[in-house]
């Protein structure tokens, strides 16, 4: 249990720092401006922006992860580790969350309100250790994955409750733009589950393939129906630049 638990967590503890890094590269920038404005409107629309850039990237690995997590568990770790799927699953879907609204956390830092989080954060670990206890008695390894994953999901409640309350985030917008952003990817997913189960990918070259696809699907999907008119001039922009 305590092997095929650790699969997951390295699975989840490597999407970590796709949120991350972007967040460190946007803390300076971030930190000065609310610091210098302070304003209502800035901050909803720079967590707004900052998290849908984080959302895009993150959403093509979870919803990656959905479609193909199962084989490339079988051909990475082996057929007795697959619960490793179903625990990396209920884990990177609260996850998410937390992480594509982590400039929450650079606006707590500068308003010097950071402590809020670190009480929540040691309640949630109070609640998840009790609950592990239970359902891992009862499920296994799986058990404790979906302790993990009510924790997160009543952390990830809480602090949207703050976020709104105190930090004055228009939450509902923020989640209203992240359906609307994951809306077309929904088929994409739907289809993906039915048509991989056409092909045999027992192999590190067809899988690979396949993924290569998805994310070339994904891509234009994302880029027709989910990115702002601003948001395309930003990518054609950093495309000529690079360039």
């Amino acid at each position: 249990a305590v092997a095929i638990y650790s699969i997951a967590s390295q699975i989840y503890m490597n999407y970590m720092p796709l949120s991350t890094t972007l967040q460190s590269v946007f803390l300076p920038h971030v930190s000065k401006e609310i610091t210098k404005r302070k304003s209502t409107e800035y901050i909803n629309y720079i967590f707004s922006r900052i998290g849908r850039m984080q959302y895009a990237l993150l959403l093509l690995v979870l919803s990656g992860f959905i479609v193909f997590g199962k084989e490339f568990i079988f051909l990475w770790a082996g057929s007795q580790y697959i619960n490793a799927y179903y625990i990396a699953v209920l884990i990177l879907i609260p996850f998410t969350i937390d992480l594509i609204q982590n400039t929450g956390l650079i606006i707590m830092q500068v308003n010097n309100t950071y402590g809020y989080r670190a009480k929540v954060y040691f309640l949630i670990a109070m609640i998840n250790i009790f609950l592990s206890t239970i359902l891992g008695l009862k499920y296994g390894e799986v058990g404790c994955g979906l302790a993990t994953s009510i924790s997160m999901f009543i952390s990830n409640i809480i602090m949207n409750v703050y976020y709104n309350q105190r930090l004055k985030i228009n939450i509902l917008e923020f989640w209203k733009n992240i359906f609307l952003f994951t809306l077309p990817i929904v088929p994409l997913i739907f289809c993906g589950i039915v048509g991989k189960s056409l092909f045999n990918l027992n192999s590190w070259l067809i899988l690979l393939c396949a993924i290569v696809f998805y994310t070339v699907v994904y891509v234009v999907l994302i880029y027709k129906f989910s990115l702002k008119n601003e948001e395309k001039k930003l990518v054609f922009h950093k495309l000529f630049h690079k360039m």
